[in-house]
C-alpha cells in the first residue's frame, strides 16, 4: 500500500476523468498508459541488435523519443479515448451504511480500534469487535455525501495509515500473519456493502481490495509484502456483474491483477477467477481500457485448462491476439499475456506464432499509417509489448507458474519457429520504440513470413478498424 495523497480524491472529482483513475495511475503494480510494469522497461541506448546466435537472439535497440520518455500526463486520456456516461442516479446517490448517531458512537472507539490494531489485540469477541466498529467507521466515513471531496484520503486512513501497522508490535512472525487475517477478512466482508454504493464509493472499494496486504514487509520478522488473496472473490463478483458500471470493474480487475502477483489464492478461487476473466475478456462488446486491463490481469493466471481439459486461457488469447476489429493495444498485451501463462501441449503453437506475426504486421503498416504520430506512448507499449511476447522483462519476469523464465523464446516447444519469427519481428520493434518509420522490408519480410506460416483454415487480415493503440 502505498500514499497517494489528495491526489487520487482530486480525480475522482472529474467524472470525465473516472476511466483514467480506473485505469491504474498511481495503482502499485499495475501498468498504466506510459509507465513502466514493475521491474522497469527495456533500457534506452541498448546495444544495437546484431544477427544474434540461434540461442540468444538479440534485444530491441531504443533511442527513447521525447515523447516515449515522458511520463504520462495525469490529466490526460488516450488519443480518441471518449469517457462513458454514467447514470445520474449511481454518480449522486446518497447510500450512507450508519446513521448519525451510530457514526458518533463509533468514532469514541476510534482511538482504542487503533492501539488493538497495532498491538495485535483481538482476543475474545470484545476485542473482535472493537476490530469490527473501527474498521466499519472508517468505510461509514466514505459513504458521507459531506466527505466526497476527500474520499480518497478517507480510505488512506485506513489503509495507509492504520492497517499497513497492524500487528506491527507482535513479536512473532506467524502470530502477526494471523491477526492480520482475520483484520483483512473483516475488511473485505464490510467492503461489499460499499460495492452497491454511489459510483465514487464503489471505486474506493474496489481500490480498498485490491491494496490489501496480507503481511508487510518487516525484516526484523522475516516477513515479505504478500497479497490478502481472498480479496480477490468480491472483485470477480465485480467484473461479472452486469450492472456495474466499466470504470468500478476496470479498477476491479487492476485489484485482481495486483492480488494475483502477491498473493497465493485458494484453488477454487483461482478457477473461478480463471472462468470470470476469460468469459470478460472473450466479450467485444466492452470499452477497450477494459479489455486491456483483462489481458493484463490474464498474464498473472496459473490456471491453463477448464474442466473439459481444454486451454481455454491461451485459446482466448491467441483469438483476441488475431482479431482485427480490437484496438491495437489490447491485442498486443494479449500477445504479453501468450509470453507468461502456461501453455499446454495441446495449444495449437502454429495458429498462435501466425497470430502474433499477422498482429505484428498490422501494428507495423498502422503506425505507418499514422504519420502525424498521434499517441506516440500508446504506440511505444504496444511495440514494448510485442517485444516482451518473447522475452522477460528481467531476471525476475517468470511465467504465471514461476516454472520458466516468461517470454516465448523460452518455452521448450517450436523453438525454431519462435526464433524465426521474433527475427523477423525485432526490426519492427526496434523502429517501432524509437518512434520511426517502420522500414518497408522489414513489413515485406514478415508479410513473407506470416503467408508462408498460415495455419490452414486461417485467413490472412491487413490492418485494423483504427489506426491508434
Amino acid at each position: 500500500m502505498q500514499s497517494r495523497g489528495g491526489v487520487m480524491s482530486r480525480i475522482l472529482l472529474s467524472r470525465w476523468l473516472m476511466l483514467a483513475v480506473a485505469a491504474g495511475w498511481g495503482f502499485a503494480a499495475t501498468p498504466s498508459w506510459g509507465q513502466a510494469p514493475v521491474g522497469g522497461a527495456p533500457k534506452s541506448k541498448t546495444p544495437a541488435a546484431t544477427k544474434p546466435a540461434p540461442k540468444a537472439p538479440s534485444a530491441p535497440t531504443t533511442k527513447t523519443p521525447a515523447a516515449a520518455s515522458q511520463p504520462a500526463d495525469p490529466s490526460a486520456l488516450p488519443p480518441g479515448y471518449v469517457p462513458p456516461k454514467v447514470p445520474a442516479d449511481l454518480a449522486l446517490m446518497e447510500q450512507p451504511i450508519a446513521t448519525p448517531d451510530e457514526i458518533e458512537s463509533l468514532k469514541r472507539s476510534i482511538n482504542a480500534f487503533k492501539s488493538a490494531l497495532n498491538k495485535g489485540e483481538a482476543a475474545g469477541a470484545a476485542g473482535k469487535d472493537l476490530i469490527r466498529k473501527g474498521i466499519r467507521y472508517r468505510l461509514a466515513l466514505m459513504t458521507l455525501k459531506a466527505n466526497r471531496d476527500q474520499i480518497g484520503t478517507f480510505r488512506e486512513d485506513l489503509t495507509v495509515r492504520e492497517l499497513q501497522s497492524a500487528g506491527r508490535l507482535l513479536r512473532k512472525a506467524d502470530e502477526t500473519t494471523e491477526f492480520r487475517r482475520l483484520v483483512m477478512q473483516e475488511v473485505v466482508d464490510q467492503s461489499r456493502e460499499l460495492l452497491q454504493n454511489n459510483l465514487y464509493v464503489r471505486i474506493q472499494a474496489a481500490l480498498i481490495l485490491g491494496e490489501l496486504n496480507l503481511t508487510e514487509a518487516d525484516p526484523k520478522k522475516g516477513l515479505t509484502t504478500v497479497g490478502f488473496g481472498p480479496a480477490i472473490d468480491p472483485l470477480v463478483d465485480v467484473i461479472l456483474d452486469p450492472n456495474q458500471p466499466e470504470s468500478v470493474k476496470i479498477v476491479a480487475v487492476n485489484g485482481i491483477y495486483r492480488q494475483l502477483r502477491t498473493s497465493q489464492p485458494e484453488a477454487k478461487l483461482k478457477i473461478k477467477l480463471a472462468d470470470a476473466l476469460v468469459k470478460e475478456f472473450s466479450r467485444t462488446d466492452t470499452h477497450f481500457w477494459y479489455q486491456w486491463r483483462l489481458a493484463a490481469a490474464i498474464s498473472a493466471l496459473d490456471v491453463s485448462l477448464d474442466f473439459n481439459r481444454e486451454p481455454f486461457v491461451a485459446n482466448a488469447l491467441i483469438q483476441a491476439v488475431g482479431d482485427d476489429k480490437r484496438q491495437w493495444i489490447v491485442r498486443a498485451e494479449a500477445a504479453h499475456a501468450l509470453g507468461r501463462v502456461p501453455l499446454e501441449p495441446s495449444v495449437n503453437f502454429d495458429r498462435l506464432l501466425f497470430s502474433i506475426g499477422q498482429m505484428a504486421h498490422g501494428l507495423g503498416v498502422a503506425r505507418n499509417a499514422d504519420e502525424k504520430g498521434n499517441g506516440a506512448l500508446d504506440w511505444a507499449r504496444c511495440f514494448r509489448q510485442l517485444y516482451l511476447a518473447f522475452q522477460p522483462l528481467d531476471a525476475k519476469d517468470m511465467t504465471a507458474d514461476g516454472k520458466l523464465k516468461a517470454g516465448l523464446l523460452n518455452r521448450p516447444t517450436n523453438q525454431a519457429a519462435t526464433r524465426e519469427l521474433y527475427q523477423q519481428i525485432l526490426p519492427i520493434v526496434n523502429a517501432g520504440l524509437n518512434g520511426e518509420k517502420i522500414p518497408d522490408p522489414a513489413l515485406a519480410a514478415l508479410d513473407a513470413w506470416v503467408k508462408k506460416n498460415t495455419p490452414a483454415g486461417a485467413g490472412v487480415a491487413q490492418g485494423n478498424s483504427g489506426t491508434t493503440p
